[in-house]
């Protein structure tokens, strides 16, 4: 690596560098290399199966149940595991039974693969005793150490020398009689790194000659993968995804093995040369101790390659640690990029083996080496898998710099340097440089020569033999192999009970034997004899072995002096010499010399005739030369027969015994080797037999009787170390493996005691921050779903499961209360789940949240339906809805869903199918479903889940389907069907959802409605509006955004008037930019007003003041000079003046601005004159731009600018100026607009050039004055008089919201055929409508489209048809209204002897009571009947129903004077007959009047504990009717003792009867008639109320204290009662109301977009029925389709116009389409909103579009009522940088003044900001509040809300806007403030002090809020129940008992505290005047 010069000398002195350079440069011979190898890999029994599996990309990662059960959800089902950990070869070893048994299988498997990589290296294991062979063994957890501990029963001390992970590495140098260093390793993920690290230090100190580095890795306890699980670093697909997108965490693996180190001078093989292995600390890191470093990793690398002095050109390949998690791949890509491949100028090959096996945790640097290794060996680089897409972030790889080795890659140097990375879960980073062993392979390691080879092996067993054999003889002669085979096996391996051999040739396996090795080796017995006939074959053979030749040589060196044939030439013959027995002896020389030579030791060598030479020289009695003279001495006698004779002369007499006794009759238990021709028997071993020579096959049979003969003397002596790709022999080695040993098994956990669980809900918890995004009408409400999650959770914690993979059901969920998450603090709940039944409960501060029953369900899948999957809508754009649109119409709803509850991406316009993000959130993703049940209704009401009948939910399979997925994100399909009331998706089933309407919450906003109106400067008007458009105009003139103003109050002021100022500040409430700082000087403080200083005000001439105040003024002129020394430059003084004054404006240092006489006094603005610059003057047009350059340059200029215009066509001066005049630059341009006409505009003129003096920003000529345009508050419209009302109360607005409303008149009502019009005299009140009113009943109960949803009430009536008749009946809604409309066949003639007052209290009571007793019930006579708060209206009626059937009656009554009214009225009915309805006292009233018996027919209204005490009333086979609208609307649960008793029950819901079936409604009428006509249907008695007192009737109807039934009087009947046709008409104050009528059009410019689309809802809802949208592009998308589809079922015709509203023929075009459907009615102008101001744009603006449909509308629509413009800018509220907008709304309001002038229609409506339209309506959906300059975004319905108000004025421009400063700036001041601002209660006198909150429409959403606002803000604590009945009376209570305390805590501590409190001399004499002290 290239250093510079200081850097090199700097590295000199570093200690670090030295030895790491040290370390890495060793001496020849010395480098410390990896010689050996051996594992167990997931899936490979061996490094070659691992080989293999790598290299064929198989995925070891699998799916079983080896180490525990697969059914916890919450883990991956996915792992790599070893394939065998339960057997071990104990004998081996010599363990004991017990020891084996109770041992850690880490420890079994350890010691097996150490011995297989020592004997892999060619080293018996015998050649390592007492040898410095260091051991470093790398574990960690395998859990087994407790079950062994405490659960082992039986009395040994074998449990700790078997499970102590610090005795692992001593029990191997134990085993192997090894001295060297020996310890455990534990780093975590780096520990077989650090192993190594530490083993090659220890060889490289010089500690010891070899190391033995093993490893081992098992995840036997599921607890420790749960634990990782948890952490979220696993990846729950089980799918290990090194460096790819979608990696998300990695797979737990296991692994063993054992790498054996040597130095290279001792070695026999190569896999690897370590050049470098080094540590190093992350130490602290901010981002915690689990996050990976890159500096840290990146620092390793740098230095390790420095002080290696590597080339990093040389670097071929890392592997990379690599473990797919989100974190850990970058990190490490990074290291690597940054300190390896930056510096290079190829790409840099990586790659990871946990792609392929997951992550080995404390074995993974080891498998990562063996990987390497591998690749070493084979020069082929295995490829990773599971890489489809790079990981976003990875810029090495992404820019090229590195390459993922995705398929088999070759190696190409001979001597590559790799580096193999690891990294230790805490910051233990490790990295390790490995170099090719560069010797390759010659001709695959064939020998050069023919010879067989003999291979000698033993084993454990005789299958490892003959395993170990047949690979070896399977393959290709390699004597490299066979040469390391023969270093192994050439001595005794203890415990070896099997030996085996092969002779083995270049074409194949010649023999192959094994055998049990004898417990004592048989003798050895040799024979020499005759051998001619067979010399020469044994010759032949053995002279391919060097020893041969070798002995050859000699003997032909002593035969030379014979001068005989060599032995050569004798051998060479090819028939029977005379030197044939010379040739015999001489080879049977040469075998003594193998046998020698190969360390054979016969127990005995005999001969016989000149055999017996032979002897002597095996006896070294002789020498060869010796042995050749004898021999020859016998060739001069012939071997004739006296041979012996001679022989016995030549040697020792000592060899007599072996004779040829021994040859012929053996000894027992020996084995003979006969080198002769003589015959033998079975025990025999003949040489040479049949021509064949056996002596390989001798020396195999001798091995396997126990001899060792050194066969690999026979053979050329190999080359060690061996070349690289030679065999493994570990791979081949076998274990006696027929024992099963003890292992753990994970079973299950401890169960922990109960099923109840507490969590606490906070913010600061990130698990519960997704919360944040469930916001439900602006509140953070706690999602059902996630109350079911915990439940779950729970109930799979209870029996140690995982929720995630137990499949459940959950059943009849009831959804209490809801709960708001608070910002900051906690929500604690309590879970608690029966066990048995599976019932829970879910509770916050003891009250009940939900409730339900939870049980598993293990055949979910089947019981759920199979529904298709997709992941995309294909076709028509128009059928789809996207998410932008999905979330906007919830938005408008008031849900502002974000994050993962805002994961809809698409559905279809009938919203039965979606497609939902699936994000592995759980309650998430419920919710969305339940998002789809709350879209698919057409209602602009709020839902809210209160029950599920049953949800199913099959983790397991939807996890699956969601892994299915190939795509980037995962998106589910989910399927709503309204039939079966069914949402579906994936795995989850929900079942009967039932949603409830709540009232939204009242709005904080509060809207400012003003009239945009021409003020005269001098003109008539109160204080307070001359106070407010001096402000205004001070304001536009000044462009500051602060006003300091001063009043003086002294004798000059008039007592009786108010301070300016006060109407300053609230004038300055609609300016929230400006800030403000008001003072009064007086001597008397008048009453206080926030944001007003009261103190004595010295002025100086710094003092910087805007306004100064004070009282006639004109009148001290001295003193009115020296006021302008305090004013700011350009300031202004407004002065009071007597009305009578006389205003001397001849003064030279005065301008009067303006002067507004009021009913007391005159206020005159004024302010210093001052010299005018010379201006410019440009004049203004509309109608062309040539203005604008000159405009535009004259900026820039910064000169003084004066334009002016004058109106004879619309112009937009106004608008354009005042957008100026707030840009750079813009506060020197003024502005003259002459509407009126008025002089040619000429500066000099008199009648310009006073107005010009004044020097004001805006100057207006119109009406014959100079004055200016003020947005003033429009004032309230006053109730009216109207031919038809209507009452009608606000969603959620409680008793309290009831009004008198204007209704459409009846020729603007579409008549049915079939159909009356009623003018109404009575109606009545119903319960319904008071539950409907205070929020406690479902509203959809009533009607469930939005058309049926206005909340009129009211729903049964008398009065008079157009004919006079006298009728009573009932209709389906709106029936407390001066008119009805309703179906003939439910209404009837009044009798006559009945008044109309009489009539209105029957037809509900008693058509609900003949419907449920005589329709349903088919009451006989005789039944028994209980009828409960019998007094009521459905009571007196059905006593009059049964008593008229002669039942058997018996009552409830709720006091003594509705018992004291039956009695007296009904005296057939006995004392005993009545019971108390308060309480469930009449349970035991009818048990004993009937004997237990029951009663047939119960007619119930009672809730709670009085319900069930009914039924159980009931007789068998009787029947329940429930009239208890409240219990049927919140579906409350029902006793199943119905059941028991065979009884029914019936739901009696006439207005649904009445609506839904014609049919059955005409029965009951004819059934009431009958009823009339005999006589048992009778009016009622009554209460009446007048129309005025509509909400004091149904207050009186809830204190329930009434009899009978509560009308309300409409109009007066006729005292004689004559039917006449002129009806009276109604005279009731409403409130003004738009209608529209269906017979007419109505034209919405833009109606397609997100304001038009609303618009028309809002039309619709008024009556409209014919719309014409006009939009340019036509419909556009699935929301548009939809929202038109739902008119059209409202029986709407809608016609979508495309003609260009641009131009004027295309807005005749448009207004003749219009008038085709019917007269054209009004007119909306949505459009125009356009930048950058050009002529051409300018022309398609809303100015020109109102200008063409002003000039249509006039010829073509005589009868239009309504011309409105809609924007979202108005000229009195402007916004900079829209000066294009403010002009073109500037002409519009000149046309829309035209208009007005001329009596047509016309109102320009400037909106502000609306928030859901451009780029606000993403920002409103995330629940995101802005202030676009001064105000607030609102709803576009709130907006339309306003329209009733602003379209009945008569101004021509108003507008509506929402203050910023309201909204931010309002303080709670007390608890009663506080709550009624939650209520909605603007104003508290308008409600009653002792109305419960119920009553004042709290819900349950409201409760909450009330709950955290009184807890949190006024430490006052009420309970849910309490709240029920808290009144603002009881709350100002309990306000003043806190507060009382408060004070009486502080009395008492200023007891004990004497406090110095400083005092100042005030300089202001107290009974004088406060002074005004002026300063020159």
């Amino acid at each position: 690596m290239n250093l510079s010069a200081d850097r090199k000398e700097q590295l000199l002195f570093d200690p670090n560098y030295q030895y790491s350079r040290c370390l890495s440069s060793p001496l020849p011979g010395e480098e410390v290399v990896i010689s050996g190898m051996s594992g167990r890999f997931p899936e490979s029994d061996n490094v070659y199966e691992f080989r293999d599996n790598l290299f064929n990309k198989k995925d070891m990662v699998t799916e079983n149940d080896k180490r525990w059960k697969l059914d916890r959800p919450d883990i991956p089902k996915r792992s790599a595991k070893i394939k065998v950990i339960n057997k071990f070869d104990a004998g081996y070893f010599g363990l004991h039974y017990r020891q084996a048994d109770v041992m850690d299988p880490t420890l079994r498997i350890l010691m097996e693969t150490v011995i297989e990589a020592v004997m892999d290296a060619g080293i018996n294991p015998l050649e390592l005793k007492r040898s410095k062979t260091g051991e470093f063994v790398s574990v960690g957890w395998s859990n087994v150490e407790n079950p062994t501990f405490v659960n082992g029963m039986e009395p040994q001390k074998f449990a700790v020398t078997g499970c102590l992970k610090s005795l692992y590495a001593h029990r191997l140098s134990y085993n192997l009689k090894l001295k060297g260093p020996t310890f455990t390793i534990d780093s975590a993920s780096s520990s077989s790194a650090n192993a190594l690290h530490s083993a090659f230090q220890s060889m490289r100190c010089g500690e010891c000659e070899n190391a033995i580095v093993a490893t081992c890795n098992l995840t036997l306890h599921l607890g420790t993968t749960i634990q990782f699980a948890r952490l979220g670093v696993l990846s729950p697909d089980g799918v290990p995804k090194s460096f790819d997108q979608d990696g998300n965490g990695y797979v737990r693996g296991e692994a063993c093995g054992c790498l054996f180190l040597q130095k290279y001078k001792n070695t026999k093989r190569i896999y690897a040369k370590i050049i470098n292995a080094k540590v190093n600390i992350d130490g602290f890191k901010a981002e915690g101790l689990t996050f990976p470093s890159s500096q840290m990793q990146e620092k390793l690398m740098v230095e390790m390659y420095r002080e290696s002095n590597i080339n990093l050109s040389k670097l071929c390949y890392v592997e990379a640690h690599g473990t797919g998690t989100p974190a850990g791949d970058p990190e490490e890509v990074k290291a690597i990029d940054r300190a390896l491949a930056k510096k290079r100028a190829q790409p840099l090959l990586v790659g990871s083996v946990k792609s392929n096996i997951g992550h080995t945790e404390f074995s993974s640097g080891f498998c990562s080496i063996i990987k390497v290794l591998i690749a070493m060996e084979t020069g082929f680089i295995p490829p990773n898998i599971n890489l489809k897409r790079i990981r976003k972030g990875l810029e090495g790889i992404e820019q090229n710099r590195m390459k993922v080795v995705t398929e088999t890659t070759e190696l190409l140097d001979h001597e590559a340097i790799v580096g193999v990375n690891n990294i230790g879960f805490g910051g233990n980073n490790c990295h390790i440089i490995l170099q090719r062993f560069k010797k390759h392979k010659i001709d695959d390691g064939l020998p050069k020569d023919d010879v067989p080879r003999l291979i000698c092996v033993s084993g454990r067993t005789n299958e490892a033999v003959l395993h170990l054999l047949n690979e070896v003889s399977n393959k290709n002669l390699d004597e490299e192999y066979v040469g390391l085979l023969h270093q192994l096996y050439k001595i005794n391996i203890p415990n070896h009970l099997y030996r085996g051999y092969a002779v083995v040739s270049k074409r194949g396996i010649k023999s192959m034997t094994s055998k049990l090795l004898p417990a004592r080796k048989p003798h050895l017995h040799v024979f020499f004899g005759q051998f001619v006939n067979n010399f020469r074959t044994l010759a032949s053979h053995l002279k391919n072995f060097s020893i041969f030749k070798d002995i050859e040589t000699r003997i032909n060196q002593s035969l030379v002096h014979y001068k005989i044939k060599t032995l050569k030439e004798i051998l060479e013959s090819r028939t029977k010499q005379d030197d044939d027995v010379l040739g015999s002896i001489c080879v049977q020389l040469i075998m003594v010399d193998v046998m020698k030579h190969l360390k054979l030791s016969p127990s005995g060598v005999f001969g016989d005739t000149y055999g017996k030479i032979v002897v002597a020289y095996y006896h070294d009695v002789i020498q060869l030369k010796e042995a050749l003279s004898n021999v020859m001495e016998l060739r001069k006698l012939n071997f004739d027969s006296n041979i012996n004779f001679h022989f016995e002369n030549l040697v020792n007499l000592k060899y007599k015994e072996l004779t040829n006794e021994n040859f012929t009759k053996p000894v027992k238990g020996t084995i003979l080797l006969n080198i002769s021709d003589f015959p033998h028997n079975d025990d025999n071993i003949l040489l040479v037999e049949n021509g064949r020579v056996k002596l390989l096959s001798l020396l195999g049979r001798l091995y396997t009787e126990g001899y060792l003969p050194q066969v690999q003397k026979l053979y050329p002596q190999i080359d060690f170390p061996v070349s690289r790709n030679t065999c493994m022999i570990s791979p081949f080695l076998q274990w006696n493996h027929e024992n099963l040993w003890n292992t753990f098994i994970f079973r299950e956990f401890e169960s922990p005691p109960g099923d109840q669980k507490e969590y606490n809900i906070s913010y600061l918890h990130e698990e519960h921050q997704f919360i944040k995004g469930h916001v439900v009408d602006g509140r953070n409400i706690f999602p059902v779903t996630e109350y079911l999650k915990l439940v779950w959770e729970t109930f799979a914690q209870s029996r140690k499961l995982v929720a995630s993979h137990i499949p459940v059901l959950f059943e009849n969920c009831k959804f209490i209360r809801t709960t708001t998450v608070p910002e900051s603090g906690y929500v604690k709940l309590l879970i608690s789940i029966q066990r048995g039944t599976g019932n829970f409960e879910v509770l916050e501060k003891n009250s009940l949240l939900v409730s339900g029953r939870i049980q598993v369900c293990p055949n979910a899948s089947s019981r759920q339906i199979d529904l298709p999957h997709l992941t995309s809508f294909s076709g028509d754009k128009l059928e789809i809805l996207e998410q932008e649109q999905i979330y906007g119409e919830l938005c408008q709803r008031g849900y502002k869903y974000s994050g993962f509850f805002k994961a809809i991406k698409q559905c279809n316009v009938d919203i039965s199918i979606g497609l939902v993000k699936w994000e592995n959130n759980w309650s998430a993703f419920m919710d969305n479903m339940i998002q789809m049940k709350i879209l698919s209704s057409d209602t602009r009401l709020l839902y809210i889940p209160v029950g599920i009948n049953k949800i199913i939910i099959d983790p397991l399979k939807h996890v699956e389907i969601a892994k299915s997925q190939d795509e980037q994100e995962c998106i589910l399909p989910v399927y709503l069907n309204e039939d079966s009331n069914m949402i579906k998706s994936g795995g989850i089933e929900i079942l009967g959802l039932q949603l409830k309407s709540i009232p939204k919450k009242k709005t904080e906003l509060e809207q400012v409605l003003e009239k945009h109106v021409f003020i005269p400067n001098n003109s008539f008007l109160e204080l307070e509006q001359a106070v407010r458009i001096n402000t205004q105009i001070i304001l536009e003139n000044n462009l500051k955004d602060n006003l300091k103003a001063v009043e003086i109050i002294n004798e000059q002021t008039n007592r009786d008037t108010e301070p300016v100022l006060v109407f300053v500040k609230k004038a300055l409430k609609h300016f929230p930019l400006v800030d403000s700082d008001l003072t009064i000087s007086s001597k008397v403080s008048p009453n206080k007003t926030p944001g007003i200083k009261f103190e004595p005000v010295i002025l100086t001439p710094h003092s910087n003041i805007l306004l100064y105040i004070g009282s006639k003024l004109l009148q001290q002129p001295n003193t009115l000079k020296q006021l302008f020394t305090p004013l700011t430059q350009n300031g202004f003084i407004l002065t009071r003046e007597d009305v009578d004054v006389k205003v001397q404006d001849a003064t030279n240092d005065i301008e009067i601005l303006t002067d507004y006489t009021t009913p007391n006094e005159r206020i005159i603005l004024l302010r210093k004159k001052e010299d005018i610059f010379v201006p410019k003057f440009i004049e203004i047009s509309s109608n062309n731009f040539e203005w604008l350059p000159e405009l535009q340059k004259s900026l820039n200029l910064q000169q003084n600018i004066i334009t002016f215009a004058s109106n004879r066509d619309p112009e937009g001066i106004l608008g354009l100026i005042n957008c100026i005049r707030k840009e750079t630059n813009g506060s020197s341009v003024k502005c003259f607009f002459m509407i009126d006409d008025a002089p040619e505009f000429y500066p000099q003129h008199p009648f310009y050039s006073k107005q010009i003096s004044k020097n004001l920003a805006v100057n207006i000529y119109k009406d014959k004055s100079w004055g200016t345009y003020r947005n003033l508050l429009l004032e309230e419209r006053p109730k009216i008089k109207c031919e038809h009302s209507y009452a009608h109360f606000k969603t959620g607005g409680g008793i309290s919201s009831f009004e008198w409303i204007e209704g459409p008149l009846p020729e603007e009502v579409p008549m049915k055929q079939g159909q009356l019009l009623i003018s109404t005299f009575y109606s009545s009140v119903n319960f319904k409508d008071v539950l409907a009113a205070s929020g406690r009943a479902n509203l959809e109960i009533l009607q469930s489209h939005s058309l049926g949803q206005n909340l009129f009430v009211g729903f049964e009536f008398s009065g008079k048809d157009s004919s006079g008749r006298r009728i009573a009946g009932m209709t389906n809604t709106q029936g407390i209204s001066s008119s009805v409309t309703l179906d003939s066949s439910l209404a009837w003639k009044v009798p006559d002897a009945w008044t109309l007052e009489d009539a209105a209290t029957v037809p509900v009571v008693y058509s609900a009571v003949i419907y449920a007793l005589l329709v349903v019930g088919d009451m006989k006579p005789g039944s028994s009947v209980l009828i409960h708060s019998a007094t009521g209206g459905i009571g007196l009626a059905a006593l009059n129903v049964c008593l008229h059937y002669k039942c058997d009656v018996y009552v409830t009554v709720g006091n003594q004077e509705k018992r004291a009214y039956l009695k007296e009225n009904y005296p057939q009915i006995p004392d005993n007959h009545i019971g108390n309805s308060r309480n469930t006292s009449f349970e035991q009233m009818i048990n004993r009047q009937t004997r237990s018996r029951g009663v047939d027919f119960i007619l119930n209204s009672l809730s709670e504990d009085k319900r069930p005490a009914s039924i159980r009333c009931l007789a068998q086979r009787g029947q329940l009717m429930e009239f208890g609208t409240y219990d049927l609307a919140n579906d409350s649960a029902l006793n199943l003792l119905l059941m028991e008793k065979n009884a029914t029950y019936h739901g009696i819901l006439l207005d649904i009867v009445v609506r839904n079936f014609k049919e059955m409604g005409t029965k009951v009428v004819k059934r009431l008639i009958e009823g009339i006509e005999a006589g048992f249907v009778k009016p009622l008695p009554r209460v009446v109320f007048s129309a005025a007192e509509i909400e004091k009737s149904y207050r009186y109807m809830m204190v329930g204290k009434h009899i009978g039934k509560i009308l309300i009087k409409l109009r007066n009947e006729e005292e004689d009662n004559v039917h006449i046709n002129q009806i009276n008409k109604l005279e009731i104050m409403s409130n003004p109301r738009i209608h529209c009528n269906h017979r007419c059009t109505y034209v919405i410019i833009g109606g397609l977009g997100k304001v038009g689309l609303e618009l028309s809802d809002w039309l619709i809802q008024r009556g409209a029925r014919k719309l014409v949208l006009n939009s340019r592009s036509g419909i556009q998308n699935g929301y548009q389709q939809r929202r038109i589809n739902i008119w059209l079922t409202y029986g709407v015709e809608v016609k979508i116009s495309t003609k260009n509203s641009t131009t004027e023929q295309g807005c005749e075009d448009l207004i003749n389409q219009a008038n085709e459907l019917g007269p054209l009615d009004a007119i909306f102008i949505l459009d125009g909103l356009f930048e950058n101001l050009t002529e051409e744009n300018f022309d398609a603006s809303l100015a020109r579009i109102t200008l063409y449909l002003d000039r249509v509308t006039r010829k073509l629509c005589p009868k239009l009522r309504y011309f409105v413009i809609f924007s979202s800018l108005c000229c009195g509220h402007v916004n900079p940088g829209k000066i294009n907008n403010n002009m073109a709304n500037s002409v519009m309001e000149r046309i829309c003044e035209s208009r007005k002038r001329e009596g047509l229609p016309a109102v320009a409506i400037q909106w502000r900001t609306i928030g859901e339209v451009n780029l606000l309506g993403p920002m409103q959906i995330q629940n995101k509040t802005f202030v676009i300059d001064d105000t607030l975004q609102q709803h576009i319905l709130n907006r339309l809300d306003m329209l009733d108000v602003l379209l009945n004025h008569d101004y021509p421009v108003v507008s509506s806007t929402v203050i910023a400063e309201k909204h931010y700036n309002s303080e709670i001041i007390n608890a009663v403030k506080g709550v009624a601002r939650v209520l909605g209660i603007k104003d508290m006198k308008t409600v009653s002090q002792y109305s419960t909150f119920p009553e004042l429409g709290m819900d349950s959403m409201v409760g909450t809020e009330i709950i955290n606002l009184l807890n949190k803000n006024f430490e006052i604590y009420v309970t849910p129940a309490d709240l029920r009945y808290l009144t603002f009376a009881r709350l100002s209570e309990m306000e003043e008992e806190k507060i009382s305390k408060i004070r009486e805590s502080v009395d008492n501590e200023k007891e004990c505290t004497n406090l110095m409190v400083p005092k100042f001399d005030s300089k202001v004499d107290l009974n004088k005047e406060a002074p005004t002290v002026l300063v020159n």
